[in-house]
């Protein structure tokens, strides 16, 4: 293995160690992208609330399983990639 390689590769372990650690907190049923929101003043990000977004609960849970397929599609990705090299 090179050196380019191997940094390619350190690179790679990087990237999807990160993923994973997003995906398990978005494989979470409690975990709802679409219901954040930024905190002001510094104060912390929160949960907006539900019943403000329920009129479109089903368009953010479809979207929110799309992020999620998608991550764990990239974390497939990236193991092939590092199995190439």
């Amino acid at each position: 293995m090179t050196e380019e390689q191997y940094q390619k590769v350190i690179s790679l372990d990087k990237r999807l160690n990160e993923l994973k650690g997003v995906f398990r907190i978005l494989d979470n049923n409690d975990t709802h992208l679409s219901y954040y929101e930024k905190g002001y003043c510094g104060h912390h990000d929160q949960l907006c609330a539900i019943k403000e977004l329920s009129p479109i609960k089903d368009i953010l849970a479809k979207y929110e399983n799309i992020i999620r397929l998608e991550i764990k599609g990239e974390i497939e990705n990236i193991k092939k990639q590092i199995s190439e090299i």
